[in-house]
C-alpha cells in the first residue's frame, strides 16, 4: 500500500485510523484527508529568513495567503508585503505564481 499512495499519506492516513481507534470509533474512510489543493512546484516558494527574520510574522503571512479567495486579493497582499518589507526575492514570489518582473 506505501507504495501505492506514497509514504506521507499512508502515514495521515495511519495515524488518522489509530486516533479513531483511540477514541472508541471507527476510522471513516470516506472522508478526504485536506481541505485544499496541494501543489508541488519543486522549488522553494517561501519567505526567506534573510528577507523576513520573524518567523511569527512569516507564519502570519502564510495563513493569510492560503486563505486569500480571489486573484485580486491576492495581489493586493503581495504588494503591501512588498510596501511593508521590500523587494520580493524568486522564493517569495513564488507564493504568488509566476515571477513578476515589475516586482
Amino acid at each position: 500500500m506505501i507504495d501505492e499512495v506514497g509514504f506521507t499519506l499512508y502515514s495521515e492516513l495511519l495515524n488518522r485510523a489509530v486516533q479513531s481507534l483511540q477514541a472508541g470509533r471507527l476510522p471513516d474512510t470516506d472522508t478526504s484527508l485536506h481541505s485544499g489543493t496541494e501543489i508541488n512546484l519543486h522549488a522553494p516558494a517561501l519567505f526567506p529568513e534573510n528577507y523576513l527574520p520573524d518567523v511569527h510574522m512569516r507564519l502570519i503571512l502564510y495563513k493569510r495567503i492560503s486563505s486569500v479567495k480571489t486573484l485580486g486579493a491576492l495581489q493586493d497582499l503581495k504588494e503591501e508585503i512588498i510596501d511593508r518589507f521590500g523587494v520580493l526575492p524568486e522564493a517569495g514570489q513564488l507564493l504568488f505564481g509566476r515571477p513578476n518582473s515589475r516586482y
